[in-house]
């Protein structure tokens, strides 16, 4: 386990970043053969970059989870207000009514990951702003 050079260290990066592979020093000491603290010791301004990179990562992949789960949400909201929509033509009043809280329960939730993946969105912008291309 000897000493990397700074340009292994950038290919690395570089590569897992390419291949969505999740960044951390640990495992990118451990892909190229060294440990952490070599990285730590001779570069710590890479050592920030890949935690920067990590970072960032893990808000581009929060932001992913936020989207798919938006877009489960929304299928299910325009399902349901299909139902209503059925319901409320053939279906009693209690029955409606009991179908719109349930509405108004998945809206809401619905709503929340809106909110959620917008503010997850306007981070990951904040970050590729703050610090470029990695």
């Amino acid at each position: 386990m000897g000493k990397v050079s700074e340009e292994k260290i950038e290919q690395a990066l570089a590569l897992f970043i390419s291949e969505d592979r999740k960044i951390n020093a640990n495992a990118i000491a451990r892909y190229l053969g060294c440990q952490r603290s070599n990285i730590a010791n001779n570069y710590p301004k890479l050592l920030a970059k890949i935690d920067t990179a990590g970072q960032v990562q893990k808000k581009q992949w929060d932001n992913r989870d936020l989207s798919y789960k938006n877009k489960k949400l929304t299928e299910q909201n325009k399902k349901q207000q299909k139902a209503i929509s059925q319901l409320s033509k053939s279906a009693k009043g209690d029955d409606v009514s009991a179908l719109l809280s349930h509405i108004n329960a998945l809206y809401s939730m619905y709503d929340d990951m809106r909110v959620r993946y917008e503010n997850a969105s306007e981070l990951l912008l904040e970050y590729k702003e703050k610090y470029g291309k990695l």
